[in-house]
């Protein structure tokens, strides 16, 4: 009888301690889709500090805007051969609310793919598919909007191998300082500039943000090697301080296939 006392009053003192998750341990909250679901699929990386080669992303964004930020969609996804199967099976609320208001998100890593894949939606009441291409080059989806879900489809330009991002931002019309620094960067490295069709997403614009009323230059190149990319940050050093940009408004920017980035404002 003293050893079942003793066993009932450390479960009492435990569940004190940790609260109803000793008993309960799925007392966190799936809620029932309740919401149309915005999807993307493109290259990204692991995190925004993250830099490597790029890999194949797909996101979910809810339509729906909820009272806590960090809502996210509970998911399954599964891969055989050349097919990708995600089964959406509601918002997962748990953990401490983020009072701000946003959407529910998941950001699923899908690895480097290559070839013609179907892509299969599933929720509790409805299902999806998809045809996706992806290219050296490119990624392209096809499929129409439905009801729950709205795919973004069309052409998804992939991260040129060894190319560069370049942005030069000023309140004042200095135009030829933007030009001035990539006659620079030429001077000391190989580069040949190409432009990414209008039709295209841009992967380079997961990043992009342009003030408004201000000069604002974007031009991409190739160079030959990860060194020749690291010497940009010398020139963009020894650049700013030649112009006596030190203070100014002046910001030049690039950033690379492998999300590298050089900000004058940090050298």
């Amino acid at each position: 009888m003293k050893k079942i006392l003793k066993k009932i009053t450390i479960v009492i003192l435990l569940t004190l301690i940790f609260g109803c998750d000793l008993l309960d341990n799925n007392s966190h909250t799936i809620s029932p889709l309740d919401t149309k679901i915005d999807i993307k699929v493109y290259e990204s990386y692991d995190s925004y500090e993250t830099i490597a080669v790029p890999e194949i992303f797909l996101e979910l964004t809810s339509e729906k805007i909820y009272g806590c930020k960090n809502f996210t969609f509970e998911t399954i996804v599964k891969k055989k051969n050349q097919t990708i199967e995600l089964e959406i099976l509601g918002i997962n609320k748990e953990g401490a609310c983020m009072t701000a208001l946003g959407p529910a998100t998941k950001r699923i890593k899908l690895g480097k793919l290559s070839g013609i894949y179907e892509i299969k939606l599933k929720g509790n009441n409805f299902s999806n598919s998809f045809n996706a291409v992806f290219s050296d080059s490119l990624i392209y989806i096809e499929g129409e909007e439905t009801a729950n879900v709205k795919m973004r489809t069309g052409f998804i330009f992939k991260y040129p191998e060894k190319s560069f991002q370049y942005k030069y931002d000023r309140e004042d019309d200095s135009l030829h300082l933007a030009i001035g620094f990539i006659d620079s960067v030429k001077s000391a490295i190989d580069l040949i500039e190409f432009s990414i069709p209008e039709l295209c997403y841009n992967p380079y614009h997961e990043y992009f943000f342009k003030h408004r009323n201000r000069l604002s230059v974007e031009r991409y190149f190739i160079y030959n090697s990860e060194q020749d990319y690291d010497k940009i940050e010398e020139i963009m050093r020894t650049y700013r301080a030649n112009h006596s940009l030190e203070g100014s408004d002046a910001w030049m920017y690039t950033i690379n296939w492998m999300n590298k980035r050089f900000n004058s404002n940090d050298l």
